[in-house]
């Protein structure tokens, strides 16, 4: 069994290996324009996890389940802009 203090280190590790919340906003707006809007949405579902207050990223999040047909997903999204 892990001890805490392992379990911290192997938190933190994975938290300084993410990129910066402005890199990955940057990689879901490129992918919104190629079309790849499933894999944005995991992105900015990531992003609103850490960082909830971000205007954009809801934008993005909503306009991303708009063009996939998740209008009822999208509606939400767009209520929190």
């Amino acid at each position: 069994m892990k001890s805490k203090k392992a379990s911290e280190d192997l938190s933190n590790e994975k938290a300084t290996q993410m990129p910066s919340i402005e890199f990955r906003m940057q990689t879901a707006r490129l992918l919104v324009e190629l079309s790849e809007f499933k894999k944005s949405v995991k992105i900015l579902d990531m992003i609103i996890k850490e960082e909830d207050e971000r205007v954009e990223t809801w934008y993005l999040l909503g306009f991303c389940l708009f063009k996939l047909n998740l209008f009822a997903n999208a509606q939400e999204c767009i209520k929190n802009v």
